[in-house]
């Protein structure tokens, strides 16, 4: 991403795979913005078994014009999603952005959706498809 050299400024969906929201990787929103235009953005997916929730709110924060969104966690540590939910990343994410569809893949289903529930208040479709055994 660093040494990427082009830009896609006609860009409205982003597919984001295991790796880039890893905890251990380098995550910069500054370089995906010089590679395309985050706030044209209207549809983000993101599949990661290694997710940073803290990151993936600090993109939807950066990303105000999605309104659709499918994340699938898989049999993933969720960590400490009630002390995400007090931060000031996450108000501001909540307040700002416009999501409304949503498909959660997720061993657990319960956690994820109640989180996503209260980050995503404008939210009026919630899909659930089941982890895959």
């Amino acid at each position: 991403m660093i040494n990427c050299n082009y830009y896609f400024p006609n860009a409205t969906e982003l597919k984001i795979s295991d790796g880039f929201v890893n905890q251990g990787r380098t995550f910069s929103l500054l370089y995906l913005n010089s590679i395309i235009p985050l706030r044209r953005l209207t549809k983000l997916v993101i599949t990661s078994f290694h997710i940073n929730f803290s990151k993936i709110i600090e993109l939807i924060r950066c990303t105000p014009n999605i309104h659709t969104f499918m994340i699938d966690t898989g049999d993933n540590n969720l960590g400490d999603l009630i002390s995400l939910q007090r931060s000031g990343n996450f108000q501001f994410a909540s307040e700002t952005n416009n999501i409304k569809e949503m498909t959660i893949i997720s061993k657990n289903i319960s956690r994820v959706a109640s989180f996503f529930i209260n980050l995503c208040p404008r939210m009026q479709y919630l899909t659930n498809q089941h982890f895959p055994r």
